[in-house]
């Protein structure tokens, strides 16, 4: 199995563990519905799409010349900030989904990261 792969699995078993200590304090703070349930959920799939469309470009830029890899790299960062403001937006726009419930989740992987980082350094 593809590196890459093995990494998204690990992201997506952290992001839903995340999500349901997520939902479980806004349970108990009883901020819980369904428009924020639907946001964490575009939020996490976003989230975990968005790792995965970052490894599979960095599989493709590190098989280019420095100067092309550089160019791809960019372009590709540009395009995922993007869709991510996309998202973001559609979700502020959208009454049917709680813009809260879906950036929260945009942070998970990096807190699955370093928390991975800070448990290997132990």
């Amino acid at each position: 199995m593809d590196v890459t792969l093995k990494e998204t699995i690990k992201l997506f078993k952290g992001i839903v563990v995340l999500d349901i200590l997520l939902i479980t304090i806004l349970f108990i703070l009883g901020k819980l519905d369904v428009p924020m349930l639907q946001g964490i959920l575009i939020g996490s799939v976003y989230a975990l799409l968005n790792f995965r469309l970052l490894a599979v470009s960095i599989n493709r830029a590190v098989l280019m010349p420095p100067g092309k890899a550089q160019i791809f790299a960019g372009v590709s960062y540009f395009g995922r900030f993007a869709l991510s403001a996309v998202i973001i937006l559609a979700a502020i726009k959208a009454d049917y989904i709680n813009a809260l419930g879906v950036i929260i989740p945009m942070f998970f992987p990096k807190v699955i990261i370093i928390s991975s980082a800070i448990k290997r350094k132990s």
